[in-house]
C-alpha cells in the first residue's frame, strides 16, 4: 500500500485533470493508498462521492471490487462505501454513487447498504436498478453488532421489509410490498448474547458461567416500534399486519418517553417532539384495539402496565400512563376494569390533576396575556410613525418579524395546551374509575 497523501488530497479536492495525469503518468488504476482511510483510489473517490473521478477511473481500468482486508469476504465496494457513508450522515452525491456502480454491474450484500438505499431519494428507482443487477427482491440479510457492554446481537433471515425500517418512506414499503407480499408477514431471528461488562475480561474465562442467550422472531411492525418510526408503524397499521402484545408494549414504553431521553438518532424540536409523543399515544390505542386485551394473554401485560403506572404516579411523574391507560381500560370489560382498580394510585393521580389543572390555567392566561400585550405593542408603535419612507419601513419591517417570532412561539404554547388539556383528560378518565370501584362487583 503506497503513501501518497497528496493524491489522496487531490482526489479529496475532486480535481479529476490531475488525478488522471496521475494515471496516465504511469500509477496504477487499483493502486493502494493510505490517507483519510486505507484502500483503493476508487474507494477513496467514492467515500468522497467524486462521481467525475470514478467515471475516469473506471474508464482507465479501476475494478469496482472489494479492497479492504478487514471487511466480509462477500463485500463489494458498494458494501464498503455504506460502511463508510452511515457515519458521514451529510454526504452529497451518495446516491448518484450508488447508481453508477451498480451501472456498472455491482450488487452488495450488507444490510447496511440495503437500508441506505431505503433512504435515498426515489429510493424505489435505485432499488428496480440493483434488481435489473441481478439483486433479488426475496434476497435475506444478516447482521451482526457488539457494542462495548458486552451485548451482542445476531440478526438473521433479515427481508428488504425490515431494511425498509430505518430510514425509508411508506412509499418504499408499497413498493418492495408490490413485489414481494409475502413479506408483510416475514420474520427476522434476533440472538441476543449479554455478559456483563464487569466479567469480559475474567481471567479464569468464568464470564462464560455469567452469559444470558435470548432468541426471537420480530416482525418488521415490531423492528418499526423499537426504531420510533411513527410514520412507518402506522402505515404497516394500515395494510393490516397483526400487532403482538409486545408490539404494544413496546407503543406505550414510546409513549411513556421523556424528552430527554429521546432517541439518539432523532433530532426533533420540542413542538416535533410534542406531536411525536402524541402520534405514539394514538398508536397505542389502535395497537391495543386489534388485540385481545381483556383475554388472559394479556393479563401479565396489564399488571406490569399498573405496576410501572402507579410507581411512576408516586412522585407525579407524566408517564404514569395518564395519556393512554384510560383508553385501555376502556377496551376492558366492567367487571376487569374493576379488578384491576385496586392497583390503581387514585390519591397520586389526584395530586397529579390538580397540578396539571393549574398549569393548564396558567398556560392558558400566559398566552392570553402575551397576545395582548404584542398586539398593544405594535399599535402603539405604529401609531408613532409618521408618513411613510425609508426608517420608518425599515422599521415596520423588524415589527413583522417580531410579529413571526411571537406567532412560532404562540404556535408551540398552543400545541403545549393541547397536550396538557389530554393530560387533564386522561387523569379525570382514571380518577372516574374510583367512582365506579365503589359499586358491587357484577
Amino acid at each position: 500500500m503506497a503513501r501518497l497523501p497528496r493524491l489522496d488530497a487531490i482526489i479529496t479536492n475532486n480535481d479529476r485533470n490531475l488525478v488522471e495525469k496521475y494515471i496516465d503518468a504511469g500509477i496504477d488504476p487499483n493502486m493502494e493508498i493510505w490517507g483519510h482511510g486505507s484502500g483503493s483510489l476508487l474507494l477513496r473517490a467514492g467515500r468522497c462521492t467524486r462521481i467525475d473521478i470514478i467515471q475516469m477511473l473506471l474508464g482507465k481500468g479501476a475494478e469496482p471490487r472489494r479492497t479492504l482486508w478487514s471487511s466480509p469476504s462477500e463485500w463489494s465496494i458498494l458494501d464498503e462505501l455504506a460502511n463508510w457513508h452511515q457515519y458521514n450522515l451529510y454526504s452529497t452525491h451518495w446516491k448518484e454513487t450508488t447508481l453508477l456502480f451498480l451501472g456498472r454491474g455491482v450488487i452488495f450484500s450488507s444490510l447496511k447498504m440495503a437500508e441506505q438505499l431505503c433512504g435515498m431519494q426515489d429510493a424505489p428507482h435505485v432499488l428496480e436498478v440493483a434488481l435489473g443487477q441481478g439483486l433479488s427482491i426475496h434476497h435475506t440479510f444478516t447482521e451482526v453488532d457488539t457494542n462495548h457492554d458486552g451485548i451482542t446481537v445476531e440478526r438473521e433471515n433479515i427481508s428488504w421489509l425490515h431494511a425498509v425500517v430505518p430510514k425509508g418512506t411508506p412509499e418504499m414499503i408499497k413498493h418492495i410490498l408490490d413485489r414481494a407480499p409475502e413479506q408483510l408477514t416475514a420474520l427476522e431471528i434476533v440472538h441476543t448474547t449479554k455478559i456483563p461488562w464487569y466479567m469480559l475480561w475474567h481471567p479464569t474465562g468464568n464470564h462464560m458461567l455469567y452469559r444470558f442467550d435470548t432468541h426471537r422472531n420480530r416482525s418488521p411492525l415490531d423492528l418499526a416500534v423499537e426504531r420510533g418510526k411513527d410514520k412507518i408503524v402506522g402505515y404497516l397499521l394500515d395494510l393490516g399486519i397483526k400487532p403482538t402484545f409486545e408490539t404494544l408494549e413496546g407503543a406505550i414504553q414510546l409513549a411513556n418517553r421523556k424528552q430527554d431521553k429521546f432517541y439518539w438518532n432523532c433530532r426533533l424540536d420540542p413542538m416535533e417532539w410534542l406531536e411525536w409523543k402524541l402520534q405514539w399515544v394514538d398508536l397505542v390505542q389502535i395497537i391495543a384495539s386489534k388485540l385481545d386485551i381483556d383475554g388472559a394473554e394479556a393479563t401479565s401485560l396489564f399488571e406490569r402496565i399498573l405496576e410501572y403506572a402507579s410507581w411512576a404516579a408516586r412522585p407525579g411523574g407524566e408517564d404514569d400512563g395518564r395519556l393512554y391507560l384510560s383508553g385501555l381500560l376502556k377496551k376492558l370489560s366492567l367487571r376487569t376494569q374493576l379488578l384491576y382498580a385496586d392497583r390503581l394510585a387514585f390519591d397520586d393521580y389526584e395530586n397529579s390533576l390538580t397540578e396539571v389543572r393549574k398549569k393548564f390555567e396558567e398556560l392558558a392566561g400566559e398566552i392570553d396575556q402575551s397576545n395582548s400585550e404584542c398586539w398593544q405593542a405594535w399599535r402603539n408603535k405604529v401609531s408613532r410613525y409618521g408618513s411613510i419612507n425609508d426608517g420608518v419601513l425599515e422599521r415596520y419591517y423588524e415589527m413583522l418579524e417580531d410579529i413571526e417570532d411571537h406567532v412560532d412561539e404562540l404556535e408551540f404554547a398552543e400545541k403545549k395546551l393541547q397536550y396538557i388539556a389530554r393530560q387533564v383528560k386522561g387523569l379525570e378518565e382514571i380518577l372516574q374509575l374510583r367512582r365506579e370501584s365503589t359499586l358491587d362487583l357484577p
